[in-house]
């Protein structure tokens, strides 16, 4: 089989020390989610298919699974989930789900749900447990989870229905002993062995209650709880019982943006795209830097129980991924709604109705229902259908739910009335020796799709108060290759036939990730390498 190196990176915690090596994988695998345990390394690649790694991750074996999305490992067992809902397990114990304690080799399908007409949509691995987030709310756990949880039954070798609570997220770990739930109204439960209430439920988390938690890591005796802190620089708190979670000092100045932790490890990924490294807190052996791997908000991070991985998210999604983070960024919004930070162009494209309008049509619906809607704006998420056509219907909108944020985003691009921002290039002149000045050529585009994939234009915007909403130097590119450029902001795709003289045009762009400085560049570089060959231009 052939090979592509450097796309999983495996960091190795030991003592004191923290170091990365590379992971060979199969070509053309593209990773879009990892399980990490002690026995197994679950890699699910975006064609839907699933590889087990040994637990040295050297070798790997294809899974006789298809249409997989997300894995999760525990110590001795792994799950995976479909994109139809079913579940596959294999391992050692109760916590297959499969109704027997014995060794499953090989995955096979969880029946439970098949027949209960469950659907599944995140599963979650503990030490010896599984857990199970359906679409409708409710979470089914088996294997160790005794402790008193309020379960439906007490066979723990097929999944349960946890009673009293309905999810939105789950938080668990390979090494945890425990389940941590975010709900419906965004707060935050958890139950293991240091902060069970009399060892007969799980437990709300009033300490945090005045702070927004972004994510819990549960590991062994101990969790890591993220929080949105001061002034958008987040904080991390560990030892996170009910009675006295603790700052991580270490870290108050990292500004942490996502977190995971197993059995005397941590990895954290931080808002200017390092990697760190640490043992367990508060000492954790100092937090450590690893500079083996680039610089990149969009490395995924996950702790094994005694190493971790991390790999980066989808290059082909990159367009996606901006629209995420503007969606969580406030620098740039221009309105807001029950405390969410929306920008006036995206309601305009989305509502069909200037910003302050579109804001004054939403304050007559429920929070929920904006974030609903909100979410639906920025990145095409239809999953609370029901909510979305009520709101849909208060704007006049048609919508097809079966179309896609980048079937949107290419009628956007093809729709000049509605773009407020010009960029203006010097037309390209064949006569060297003609010295009379040069035509200036206007390209519209959005300038919230600017704010978003370009950090060129975030400067600009925030440093210059431009005229009449045009940038005039930009006479490094040529209007051909901008063009090329500026659909390939809406699209992800760099679409350039023969007609456009390669040989001119592909060295133009080869400037364009740095001169714009393209918040993420590997999916445009890969593309314009390919051309390269195509169009066979060195």
């Amino acid at each position: 089989m052939e090979e592509k190196a450097q796309q999983l990176k495996k960091i190795s915690c030991s003592g004191s020390s923290v170091s990365c090596t590379n992971v060979v994988l199969p070509k053309g695998v593209e990773i879009v989610d990892v399980g990490y345990g002690d026995k197994n390394c679950v890699m699910v690649a975006s064609d839907g298919s699933a590889y087990d790694y040994n637990s040295l991750i050297t070798t790997h074996t294809k899974l006789k699974i298809k249409k997989a999305i997300q894995a999760a490992c525990g110590f001795s067992h792994y799950l995976v989930l479909t994109s139809d809902g079913m579940v596959y397990s294999a391992g050692n114990g109760t916590a297959t789900g499969m109704g027997n304690s014995g060794n499953i080799s090989s995955p096979k399908m969880i029946p439970f749900f098949k027949d209960n007409n469950l659907k599944v949509v995140e599963i979650k691995a503990g030490v010896s447990h599984s857990w199970f987030l359906c679409d409708n709310g409710d979470v089914y756990g088996c294997g160790g989870i005794g402790w008193g949880l309020p379960l439906t039954s007490t066979n723990n070798t097929v999944p349960n229905k946890l009673k009293g609570i309905k999810a939105k997220e789950m938080y668990c770990n390979n090494y945890a002993y425990g389940i941590w739930f975010k709900d419906e109204n965004d707060e935050i439960w958890g139950y293991s062995d240091y902060i069970r209430n009399n060892k007969k439920n799980y437990s709300k988390l009033a300490i945090f209650k005045d702070k927004q938690v972004l994510k819990v890591a549960p590991g062994y005796k101990k969790s890591l709880v993220l929080v949105k802190g001061e002034n958008d620089v987040n904080e991390v708190y560990y030892e996170a019982s009910q009675k006295n979670p603790q700052l991580w000092d270490a870290l108050t100045k990292e500004n942490v943006i996502d977190i995971d932790f197993a059995c005397h490890h941590c990895v954290m990924l931080t808002k200017d795209g390092r990697v760190l490294g640490a043992g367990s807190p508060p000492s954790g052996y100092g937090v450590l830097t690893l500079p083996e791997i680039p610089k990149s908000k969009k490395w995924k991070i996950i702790c094994g129980a005694w190493n971790s991985v991390c790999f980066p998210s989808s290059s082909k999604n990159s367009l996606l991924y901006d629209m995420e983070e503007i969606c969580k960024e406030s620098d740039f919004a221009d309105l807001e709604i029950f405390g969410r930070k929306v920008h006036s162009g995206v309601l305009k494209w989305r509502a069909g109705k200037e910003g302050p309008v579109a804001i004054e049509v939403l304050r007559t619906f429920s929070d929920k229902h904006v974030n609903t809607f909100l979410d639906w704006c920025y990145l095409g998420n239809t999953s609370n259908l029901e909510l979305l056509q009520e709101v849909w219907k208060a704007f006049g909108l048609r919508i097809d739910p079966q179309k896609t944020i980048k079937d949107y985003f290419l009628e956007l691009y093809r729709n000049d009335d509605s773009k407020d921002f010009n960029i203006l290039v010097e037309e390209n002149d064949d006569d060297e020796e003609q010295e009379q000045e040069k035509e200036l050529i206007e390209i519209p585009v959005h300038k919230f799709l600017l704010q978003a994939r370009s950090g060129t234009f975030r400067e600009m915007f925030s440093t210059v108060q431009e005229e009449k909403n045009q940038v005039q130097d930009f006479s490094g590119i040529g209007p051909e290759s901008m063009e090329i450029f500026i659909k390939y902001l809406y699209t992800d795709i760099i679409e350039l036939t023969a007609d456009d003289i390669p040989e001119f045009v592909l060295p133009d762009l080869e400037i364009v990730p740095e001169y714009f400085k393209l918040n993420e560049i590997n999916n445009f570089l890969e593309q314009i390498n390919e051309l390269k060959i195509k169009f066979n231009v060195n």
